[in-house]
């Protein structure tokens, strides 16, 4: 397959998105997870520690339309640069006390949930204009693989660092992370592939052009319920059963525990560098298979302990770990493809109000999501919610991708492949 290789232009614009990014999530997951571990032990509750995930996810819930209002109506690179620097200055403002207090901590949370929120909603709608066209799903799967691994490395470093008593450290390398990346962003070019033209972006801007939009392109509903529908199941069926049955019901240690939920990162990461080898002629048998495979390998995480819980240390991590990896993989080749295609099909105009609207829809089903596990492990076995997960996504995949809009949005028409030559 020939592949278009990416101009100078573009290759700045992607480096210098993924260098700034990678540093600033680095700093904010190895912060994410020491602050926890510290309020933990300066208040020894779990609530406490709880109240500082609701503190992180109820703001972004709440916020998410206003971002997407300002994301179209605002210049994406103000935001996006604004967001990391003031960021990095919240951070630092922590080192003005002289022992660090919980209460300050859920402040900084908070600020940094909502301008997280701005950001994340800025950059999901700059992507497109980043690259040219044909490089976007390069770029995507660039994006996945660095944040892959800052989900690997943060913690660790987390942990680390934490490890030796100093958490003003971890303070002083998220701030500075933060504002690192904000200058780097400065010299991006988010206009590269832009294609609005002058006199739209004065026009004012509000949720009843999305609900036009949507009224049209009525498949971009059919492909947002599936990825809402497979994040909402995974929720159920791993976040919080899957640790369940790793701990309470396999009795692993947590370094093995640590290792088996770090192979599904990985995987993310192998499927992201491979995604972009896929032939276009082969892309819509690799998004059918893999999001069947998904919703097996789900299954086959809770399957053998139905029936015995008589293995080996040994056999459930290789085992789980292998699960995991398959998950992620599938994970990977479903998501960058159909978030490429979602991402191609909204007007530039409308990006930052779509994304925002739904993924205000997605952190909403989180905490739903845990609960509902939650709750579901009082009655039955972690396994069987697992195995239930894993079917229902199967069944959803088979459903969905059998659609006939699906195929024809992920198989090259002849017109394409001529014009593509002609090109």
């Amino acid at each position: 397959m020939e592949t278009v290789k990416m101009q100078p232009k573009e290759r700045k614009n992607v480096w210098l998105l993924i260098a700034g990014m990678g540093v600033s999530r680095i700093g904010t997951l190895a912060f994410s997870f020491a602050v926890g571990l510290y309020i933990l032990n300066q208040t020894g509750s779990s609530m406490s520690f709880a109240l500082s995930m609701i503190l992180s996810a109820v703001p972004r819930i709440l916020v998410s339309p206003m971002s997407g209002i300002f994301a179209d109506r605002y210049s994406k690179k103000t935001i996006v640069v604004l967001g990391d620097i003031l960021s990095g200055l919240v951070v630092l403002a922590l080192l003005l006390q002289g022992d660090v207090s919980v209460w300050s901590l859920y402040v900084v949370i908070t600020l940094l949930s909502i301008l997280n929120t701005f950001f994340s909603t800025a950059i999901t709608a700059s992507l497109p204009n980043l690259v040219y066209d044909s490089q976007l799903m390069k770029l995507n799967s660039s994006f996945e693989v660095f944040r892959s691994l800052a989900s690997i490395f943060g913690p660790m470093m987390g942990g680390l660092l934490f490890g030796f008593g100093n958490l003003k450290w971890i303070i002083i390398i998220n701030g500075v992370s933060f504002i690192l990346s904000g200058l780097s962003e400065l010299f991006i070019d988010f206009k590269l592939n832009s294609k609005v033209q002058k006199e739209e972006e004065s026009e004012k801007k509000s949720f009843k052009e999305v609900w036009t939009f949507l009224k049209v392109e009525k498949f971009f509903i059919v492909m947002l319920t599936m990825s809402l529908s497979y994040n909402f199941l995974i929720t159920v069926g791993i976040n919080v059963p899957h640790t369940y049955l790793l701990n309470n019901v396999l009795y692993l240690s947590p370094k093995y525990i640590g290792i088996v939920e770090a192979l599904i990162s990985v995987g993310m990461i192998t499927g992201a560098i491979l995604i972009s080898a896929i032939p276009k002629n082969k892309l819509y048998l690799s998004l059918y298979l893999s999001s069947v495979l998904l919703g097996i390998s789900i299954l086959l995480a809770g399957l053998p302990y139905l029936f015995t819980l008589s293995f080996g240390t040994l056999f459930n991590v290789i085992y789980q770990g292998m699960v995991l990896f398959v998950a992620g993989f599938t994970l990977a080749v479903i998501n960058i493809p159909i978030g490429t295609k979602m991402q191609q099909m909204v007007p530039e105009r409308l990006r930052g109000r779509v994304f925002s609207l739904f993924g205000m829809i997605g952190s909403a089903l989180v905490p739903f999501g845990l609960l509902l596990s939650g709750g579901l492990i009082q009655i039955v076995a972690p396994q069987w919610i697992i195995v239930v997960s894993g079917v229902v996504i199967a069944l959803i995949s088979v459903s969905f991708m059998s659609f006939k809009e699906m195929r024809n949005l992920f198989v090259e028409t002849l017109e394409e492949k001529e014009a593509a030559k002609a090109s």
